[in-house]
């Protein structure tokens, strides 16, 4: 009976615990995780209605990064501190992560995302970039260099998808997306997040528990993970056949790095997006022992392929 009824307080408290994370009863203060999260550097600046947290570091010509899913800012920062010697870094939070507020607008996807990011650059002024983007961070750096070439010099794509089909989650990352998008809703648990990130690292100890404790945080502020949810229906817009259209008309040097072991989008569905890139000059790259957060998990790896990059390029 002791058994039993120890059962039944736990299936209990499950209910109760899933029925608070969906109802949002569980989400962070959202001023607490701002100033808790902020860094000396954060500024903020709004564009097209979106409140747009960014890093702005060093001088000379501008670099602008695009980060993952479900990341932030801070996925760049073993890069920032070695570009930031002699380029201009700026990295910012895409709408719907790190701490960049809700984009109000009734459109989501790679297509709109594109439009803010591009706005935020004519704002600060930046032209010519080196533009990087990893995972659908690169879908939406892709997006800006077909059709705002004004905006790019140079471009490096990592590990992106060229089409939702080549998008192959695991039997464990996909429970786990699951578990958020239907089951708890409007919550992220730490446990979780440490799950899904170590889904995408060959590493787990690079999902260090400061890392899981600032995704988590983030994730959890008012209105973030539907508007993840919006993101990633919106997605489904940006059709094959249009993102080959964009990569067909990409016409700037461009790079493409991915991870050997990279289960999610694998080395040939890389060589896929590779084959319909439009550049003349253009180079793919794949490094070892390497998943799909590449510049969290191989930081000095893919930033030394891109230090070549950039010097090899430098004169076009």
């Amino acid at each position: 009976m002791v058994a039993v009824g120890l059962l039944a307080a736990a299936a209990a408290g499950c209910i109760g615990f899933v029925a608070a994370a969906r109802a949002g009863w569980l989400s962070r203060d959202d001023a607490a995780v701002l100033a808790h999260r902020e860094t000396p550097g954060s500024r903020f600046l709004t564009v097209k209605g979106v409140r747009i947290h960014y890093l702005d570091e060093g001088a000379g010509p501008p670099v602008l990064l695009l980060h993952g899913s479900y990341l932030d800012v801070h996925a760049y920062d073993a890069w920032a501190r070695v570009l930031a010697r002699d380029h201009r870094v700026v990295r910012l939070d895409r709408p719907a992560f790190g701490l960049t507020g809700h984009d109000p607008h009734s459109a989501a996807g790679y297509e709109r995302e594109a439009e803010v990011v591009s706005a935020f650059a004519d704002v600060l002024g930046i032209r010519g970039a080196v533009l990087v983007g990893a995972s659908s961070g690169g879908t939406t750096a892709a997006r800006i260099a077909a059709r705002r070439p004004d905006l790019v010099s140079r471009l490096v794509l990592i590990n992106f998808p060229l089409a939702r089909r080549y998008i192959k989650p695991e039997r464990a990352y996909a429970l786990s997306i699951w578990l958020r998008d239907e089951v708890l809703l409007n919550y992220q648990p730490a446990w979780l997040t440490r799950w899904m990130l170590n889904q995408n690292l060959t590493d787990n100890a690079a999902a260090s528990p400061e890392m899981v404790a600032r995704l988590t945080d983030e994730a959890n502020r008012p209105g973030v993970l539907e508007d993840r949810r919006r993101l990633e229906a919106g997605a489904h817009g940006y059709t094959q056949a249009e993102r080959e259209a964009d990569l067909a008309a990409i016409h700037m040097p461009s790079l493409l790095i991915w991870g050997r072991d990279n289960p999610l989008l694998t080395v040939k569905s890389g060589q896929d997006a590779f084959a319909r890139v439009g550049a003349a000059q253009k180079r793919m790259a794949v490094i070892d022992h390497a998943s799909h957060m590449v510049p969290v998990e191989k930081s000095a790896e893919s930033l030394a392929l891109v230090r070549q990059f950039l010097s090899e390029t430098a004169a076009h």
